[in-house]
């Protein structure tokens, strides 16, 4: 008996899957989690995902678009004057995923390709008008002819190397947490962060402002400031300083801002103070502050001090203040163990 062969219909392909291929024939590399893909091919050649056209910068710009991201190379710029990637939108997420963003005639330097004067940048995010919360983690962005990032209100900036930018190495808006990073001969602050910020367990060396910035209302702590050419660490005011290192900076160790808490830290051989109190009604406690310029402790009549190791400071243990008691003052200025 003959058997007849029956037509099937083509089946329609499923209008998210056709959306899908769509997208991924638009130059969009779409890891398994979901999260889009950046590397110099896209950015140069085909724009990196829908809207981004080629050539830098990889421009995030649709808030109805795709808001993760990690990058599968390094990006590459031709100029101190180019930005790798915009950011205009809230809550994008830049997983730099070991990579770095740097220039041409950056790589493979091991000394300084700092350029002053450029306009380019490695993240710049356009804040403000409900644009905020840019994550931004775990790689490097070198010598970058602006701020290695650039980012507003609530961000969130961890395990990044910042090194060789023409200012600040990593600048975040208020409210904002910067934690884990290095920054490294930037060619303004090292990190500079908003107020009501958390500025924590980050190390900031050779830059050619102070090392770290707060504005105020925030803490910072465990962090570690060395041979930077302003102060090691300025903060702003109503501040908790807490258990930070502070050596061999041009200007004064630690600098805290008015009605500041400042304990457990250590400053040594700063150019000028170990710590400046500035503008009266602090909590100074528990701090060593040794053969620094001028004085351990610079203090007003209203801040209290108690429990600090301040020895060998070129002018003295401390200038003022309220001795709270447990303190221990030697050199300069100073008649046995007691602190004025």
């Amino acid at each position: 008996m003959p058997t007849h062969s029956r037509r099937v219909a083509p089946t329609a392909l499923p209008f998210s899957l056709l959306a899908l291929l769509t997208i991924t024939a638009a130059g969009e590399a779409l890891a398994s989690d979901g999260v889009i893909e950046l590397n110099q091919t896209c950015a140069t050649q085909t724009g990196c995902f829908p809207g981004d056209g080629a050539g830098y910068p990889i421009t995030i710009y649709d808030a109805s678009g795709p808001r993760s991201f990690r990058l599968t190379s390094d990006l590459v710029l031709a100029s101190a004057s180019e930005t790798a990637i915009f950011v205009n939108v809230a809550d994008a997420s830049i997983d730099l995923a070991g990579f770095q963003i740097t220039r041409e005639d950056c790589l493979g330097s091991t000394t300084s390709c700092l350029v002053q004067g450029s306009s380019g940048g490695g993240i710049v995010h356009l804040g403000g008008f409900g644009n905020d919360g840019l994550s931004v983690a775990n790689g490097s962005i070198v010598g970058m002819g602006g701020y290695g990032i650039r980012a507003f209100d609530q961000a969130d900036v961890r395990n990044v190397r910042a090194r060789w930018n023409s200012l600040a190495g990593i600048y975040t808006g208020d409210g904002s947490t910067v934690e884990g990073c290095e920054v490294r001969e930037n060619g303004a602050r090292g990190i500079e962060a908003g107020t009501g910020s958390t500025v924590q367990g980050n190390t900031a060396h050779g830059n050619q402002g102070d090392g770290i910035y707060v504005a105020y209302g925030g803490v910072a702590e465990r962090n570690s400031a060395y041979f930077n050419q302003g102060d090691g660490i300025e903060t702003g005011a109503q501040m908790t300083i807490r258990g930070n290192s502070a050596a061999a900076n041009g200007d004064d160790g630690i600098k805290a801002g008015q009605a500041s808490t400042v304990v457990e830290n250590t400053t040594g051989s700063n150019g000028s103070d170990g710590i400046e109190a500035t503008s009266g009604l602090h909590r100074i406690h528990g701090n060593t502050a040794t053969f620094n310029g001028s004085y351990g402790l610079r203090l007003t009549s209203s801040d209290g001090y108690s429990d600090n190791r301040l020895g060998s400071n070129g002018t003295g243990g401390v200038n003022a203040g309220v001795n709270l008691g447990g303190n221990y003052c030697s050199g300069v200025g100073v008649a046995g163990a007691s602190c004025p």
